[in-house]
């Protein structure tokens, strides 16, 4: 009876499950768990734990079917808890296999992946094939939602060869279809287009064929080929794809179902793609509807449709209502996702797009730049950041920012090659744009290169594709701006075959090209097929569009160049004028193509020399250049340089200077610091400055233009041996004769490469190179050039030509300096005949030949033949030029020369005061020129020994200098140098030594550490040391002034023998007698060598060479040493001067020593009678030497 009570309970408390089975298996969870919990709350104790495990297995399904996630995984593990007790090894796998589903589902991905990897293991043990394709294929989702997608891939390639050999060769299986499916997905998102279209295909194929074309399974493989077809481009077949798929879900589902509405969304997105702007708003409106109803009015998935839509209104221009939708979008995002969400980064761009549109690229570019913040900071998708690049990118380059664009195009560039091949339309397309920002920028090289990768991209959709012609197209420019016009043309020709075939022989496109063509042919100076291609060209544009059409406008413009460059400049001027009243009626008065007219019809008043109504006309132009373009623009800086040239050719210098200096900046910035634009800007800048006689700026700029030249390895043409040839002038004038000859040198290699060895030009380079050489006292190279350039003239012109007598006028300069007095002043005679009968007897040239005939003259010291002839080179130049004429000026510094050396300080002195006020009238008072005269006077007055004039002299000059030039320019250095020399003739040692320390700091900074400059410094500053008697640095100071001139004057210059001597004497002074004799020895050397045996400079180390062997009790080297030095005082300056009475007192003594009294006697006698005439009876030295002469004598007589 017990028994049976126990199996009537027992089957009491089964009845709730096979109901509570039929409810799970009918969707209805709720029945379902409360009848599985009435039935397990049924259970008698002793029922089997197999049983009450299957129980939690059936209760867990349910509780994943009320989405009770928690409550599934717990009744799962509880389940499994028991079979493991159990040891039910066979049904484990099923219940790991069911709870990592739930673990999916609840997106607790980890333990999902353990537990379909155990249950996989499992069913490989048990060899159950199907089982285990089915958990490969759950493994592979859920690890491609994880985010392994090497690891999902595996497993995805797994289960379909599972599945291929279960369903026995056949390709209908639904189980195969459905891993093709997922597989597919996963390959999409991984870029593997290729092979997920595949898959998606066959299984579109097997489930058509199981489960009907109007299946929804069937629909959402369908809808996945369809996005395919999006990401291909192919938006035509991807918006049939999703026709058809609304289709199936509004006929098994609702009209309102989300599946319906993102079916909807996508149909709206590509419809926007193709344009059909009207349709894809209805169709987004629709989806909006949709997913505001079911999921509300904030909810990301409306943020997503408000999206598309917002593209949507931008493509039909639709401006307000594509930021309203946008801007809603950003608004859900931001609230739902927060504000660095990839949502918000997505309508930040496209408010982007739109503002672009509407012409606001600032604007646009602060979206991008916000956009792109937020895309890097998610990293997940750099196609994202490629995107937003190549957007800002173009709103760089509609701006004229090409640096910016080219760096973002760049950077795009890589983030599209990496993610879509390098043969990837995209690619072609970025590529493409590159190319057109380096040849507006004129690097034409660089242009090509991406043009023809470009080229070899779009040449896939076929090689007559209306791209392929615009890539050409661009080509064509590129081999334009390299000059390579033939090759251009063959290019633009099979770019019009291309659009006639495509597009039809009268297209504007082909009237565009046309006029391209013809605009070579005028380059090429083919005038005849450039009025053809432009007639042909017009002729078109007339016929499809209006007479008044603005490409008539710019075709006209086209034809004036042509009538332009064959002199008809009035035919020229009708045409320019009748563009500008198209443009002007067509486009308003303040258009690009307005500006482009007017700056044409000023250059054609240019040419007529009317400069004020060019300079009007072209200022215009440039006002509307720079309203539409902006200040930096590339046209603006064209502009200015049409402007510039007009006004250096009126002689307007200060202002053509100012535009010169505008247009090279913006060249600069828009095509590098290398371009020709630059360069030409930069030599039309040094061309000023050297008319405004500011050299330094001047070279500065020819330096940079040679560089730019150089660099685009143009090193052998006609423009680069100009500015060589100009420099080289320049630098002569510097007298860095070492610079100057080098550009004289490459410019005389140039010109006989380019012209000859007999040419005129080669001649003016010689005279260059002969200048240079005399200037470095390299007479016998010097005269052979100028030699070269005077036959060349001859040869050409004639003995009477001025070029002629130029180079005549060098050679006589060349024997002058050579001391071949008498030649050089038959040839200058021959120059004055010539300058008088060519020029007129008071022409400058005349005098300055006189001026040259002077200085001759000076030099023989036949100083009242010198005045004549300045006196008549002062007259011809004050009735040239004035009383006040800078060349007066030079006169009167040659004749206070002239009077310096001839002794009369006083009328010297006077001639430069003139000088001076001439200079400070003609200059202004602070000019460098007024310096240079107050630091010569200054000279006058510190050689005379009026220190405190000098000092005034040279404070003055100094203040000058450092205003004009700056406190650290190289004549402060030479001037407080100058005043370092009053002070220390002073005796003002502090002072003099602050001066020549700064003097020296100066030169070094901009003379380098090598310069002659340094040198005198150097050398003066040490001796300043050792009459302190800081011996070491005195010798380190002159031993480096030593290095210096050996390096620029070689060893056996006069300037190397003085520092020598000065070092002998320090090294003499500081008790280094051997060090000394040595110097003194090397001194003596080159003094003999330069001046001679007997000069004075030879007496004056002998004298000091005697002292250190006195010092050194070698008393007959001293006496040797003494006698030799007395000689040649008594030669050079008589028997009477204090030189040989020094000399007769140190002998004296030396005598004395050695008790040879007669001789000493007669030493101090002579030397005391010297000193008594000279000095007088009571002078300390006159006393000494009447000492020593009473006490030989009271010897002699003791003796």
């Amino acid at each position: 009876v017990l028994h049976d009570r126990r199996r009537r309970r027992s089957d009491d408390a089964d009845r709730p499950r096979p109901r509570a089975r039929n409810a799970a298996r009918t969707g209805d969870h709720d029945l379902a768990l409360e009848r599985y919990c009435d039935h397990m709350d049924g259970l008698p104790p002793e029922r089997s734990a197999a049983a009450h495990a299957d129980d939690l297995a059936e209760m867990a399904a349910v509780y994943a079917g009320i989405q009770a996630y928690d409550d599934s995984i717990e009744h799962y593990g509880r389940s499994l808890t028991l079979r493991r007790e159990i040891g039910d090894e066979e049904s484990i796998e099923k219940v790991l296999y069911d709870m990592a589903l739930v673990q999916e589902r609840k997106k607790d991905l980890a333990p999902a992946i353990d537990g379909l990897r155990e249950a996989l293991r499992l069913y490989k043990l048990r060899r159950l094939d199907a089982e285990t394709a089915s958990a490969l294929h759950a493994l592979a989702r859920v690890l491609d939602e994880f985010g392994d997608d090497t690891a999902s891939r595996e497993c995805y390639e797994e289960a379909l060869d599972r599945r291929k050999d279960a369903a026995s060769g056949g390709t209908n299986s639904l189980p195969l279809a459905s891993t093709r499916h997922s597989f597919a997905c996963l390959l999409l998102r991984t870029g593997d287009v290729d092979r997920a279209f595949g898959l998606l295909e066959e299984a579109l194929s097997a489930r058509r064929a199981k489960l009907g074309e109007g299946s929804l399974v069937t629909s959402e493989t369908l809808f996945k080929i369809g996005e395919v077809h999006e990401i291909r481009k192919n938006f035509e077949k991807a918006a049939g794809c999703y026709v058809r798929v609304a289709e199936v879900r509004k006929g098994l589902l609702d009209d309102d179902h989300l599946d319906v509405a993102g079916c909807q969304e996508s149909l709206g997105a590509v419809l926007t793609q193709v344009g059909d702007c009207e349709q894809s708003v209805e169709c987004l409106s629709e989806a909006l509807r949709i997913k505001r109803q079911r999921l509300g009015d904030d909810s990301l998935e409306a943020a997503k449709t408000l999206h598309l839509l917002g593209c949507a209104y931008t493509k039909e221009g639709d401006h307000e209502k594509a930021i309203d939708a946008l801007m809603k979008a950003l608004r859900i995002q931001k609230l739902e996702r927060g504000d660095n969400a990839v949502e918000c980064a997505h309508s930040i761009r496209s408010i982007g797009d739109v503002q672009a549109s509407m012409g606001k690229y600032f604007e646009a570019i602060n979206c991008y730049r916000k956009a792109l913040q937020i895309y890097k900071l998610d990293g997940e998708d750099r196609m994202h950041v490629g995107e937003a690049l190549e957007a800002m990118a173009g709103a760089h380059f509609e701006l004229g920012e090409l640096n910016d664009a080219l760096s973002s195009y760049r950077d795009c560039l890589e983030i599209f090659e990496s993610r879509l091949g390098e043969d990837d339309q995209r690619v072609g397309d970025v590529l493409f744009c590159i190319g057109s920002i380096q040849r507006q920028r004129r690097q034409y090289s660089e242009a090509m290169k991406q043009y023809k990768l470009c080229l070899e991209i779009r040449k896939g959709r076929g090689s007559e594709d209306e791209s392929v012609a615009e890539a050409l197209y661009e080509v064509g420019q590129v081999l334009e701006g390299q000059r390579d016009y033939e090759q251009s043309v063959d290019v633009y020709s099979e770019v019009i075959r291309i659009l006639k075939l495509r597009l039809g022989e009268r297209h504007v496109r082909v009237a565009e090209t046309l006029n391209k063509m013809g605009t070579v042919h005028a380059e090429r100076g083919e005038y005849e097929q450039a009025l053809k291609s432009f007639q042909e060209a017009l002729s078109i544009y007339k016929d499809g569009l209006e007479s008044d059409s603005v490409e008539v406008g710019h075709t006209l413009h086209h034809i004036r160049g042509v009538h332009d460059a064959s002199s008809q400049h009035d035919e020229s001027l009708k045409c320019f004028s009748e563009a500008l009243r198209i443009f002007r009626l067509r486009l308003g008065s303040d258009d690009l193509s307005v500006a482009l007219a007017l700056n044409n019809i000023g250059i054609n008043h240019a040419r007529r020399k009317e400069y004020a109504k060019a300079i009007g006309l072209c200022t215009e132009a440039l006002r509307i250049r720079r309203l539409n373009q902006g200040a930096d623009h590339m046209d603006v800086a064209d502009a200015l340089y049409n402007i510039e040239n007009i006004l250096d050719e009126w002689g307007k210098d200060d202002q053509a200077l100012r535009f010169y200096n505008d247009a090279k900046t913006m060249y600069c910035s828009n095509v590098g610091n290398d371009d020709v634009e630059v360069a030409n800007c930069l030599q039309n800048i040094g061309l000023i400055y050297v008319r405004k006689n500011e050299h330094d700026q001047a070279i500065a700029s020819y330096i940079e233009a040679l560089r730019i030249h150089r660099a685009r390895k143009s090193s052998g043409s006609m423009s680069v041996s100009n500015i060589l040839h100009d420099l080289g002038k320049l630098y002569e004038g510097k007298e860095d004769f070492d610079k100057a000859l080098s550009c004289f040198t490459e410019c005389l290699r140039i010109r006989k490469e380019e012209l000859g060895d007999d040419h005129e030009e080669v001649a003016s380079a010689c005279e260059g190179i002969g200048s240079v050489l005399m200037s470095k006292n390299k007479n016998a190279q010097s005269m052979s050039f100028f030699r070269t350039a005077l036959r060349i003239y001859n040869e050409k012109f004639g003995n009477g030509h001025i070029r002629y007598t130029d180079a005549l006028a060098s050679i006589a300069k060349l024997l002058a300096n050579n001391k071949e007095y008498d030649t050089a002043l038959s040839h200058f005679q021959t120059c004055l005949l010539n300058y008088k009968k060519e020029l007129g007897s008071d022409s400058a040239k005349v005098a300055e030949i006189l001026s040259y005939v002077g200085d001759i003259h000076s030099k023989r010291i036949d100083y009242e033949e010198a005045m004549k002839n300045y006196s008549g080179a002062l007259k011809i130049r004050t009735n040239l030029f004035g009383r006040d004429g800078e060349q007066v000026a030079a006169t009167m510094l040659e004749i206070g020369n002239l009077l310096e050396d001839w002794g009369d300080n006083d009328e010297a002195i006077e001639c430069y005061q003139e000088v001076l006020r001439i200079l400070r009238f003609r200059l202004g008072q602070r000019h460098v020129q007024v310096a240079e005269t107050l630091n010569t006077i200054g000279t006058v007055h510190a050689e005379r020994e009026e220190y405190d004039q000098a000092l005034e002299s040279f404070q003055e000059a100094l203040s000058i200098y450092g205003d004009d030039l700056g406190s650290d320019s190289v004549e402060v250095g030479h001037t407080l140098h100058h005043i370092g020399g009053v002070h220390d003739a002073s005796s003002q040692h502090d002072e003099s030594l602050k001066c020549f320390s700064e003097a020296l700091r100066i030169f070094r900074l901009h003379l380098g550490s090598d310069d002659l400059s340094v040198a005198l410094a150097l050398n003066n500053v040490g001796i300043n040391h050792a009459r302190r008697k800081e011996h070491a640095k005195a010798i380190q100071f002159c031993t480096e002034a030593l290095r210096i001139r050996r390096l620029k004057l070689g060893m056996e210059h006069m300037d190397v023998a003085d520092a020598l001597y000065n070092i002998g004497n320090i090294l003499d002074e500081w008790g280094k007698d051997g060090q000394a004799l040595k110097f003194y020895g090397e001194s003596m050397s080159l003094y003999r060598s330069k001046l001679g045996d007997d000069d004075v400079e030879v007496a004056n180390c002998l004298q000091y060479i005697g002292s250190i062997y006195v010092r050194k009790n070698e008393h007959d080297q001293a006496i040797t040493s003494y006698a030799e030095s007395l000689r040649i005082y008594r030669l050079k300056h008589g028997d009477d001067s204090q030189d040989v009475a020094g000399i007769l007192f140190k002998l004296g003594r030396i005598y004395g020593k050695r008790a040879e009294y007669e001789k000493a006697l007669s030493c101090f006698s002579e030397c005391l009678r010297i000193r008594k005439a000279e000095l007088g009876e009571d002078d300390l030295d006159s006393i000494a030497a009447r000492r020593f002469v009473e006490a030989i004598q009271r010897k002699t007589r003791r003796c």
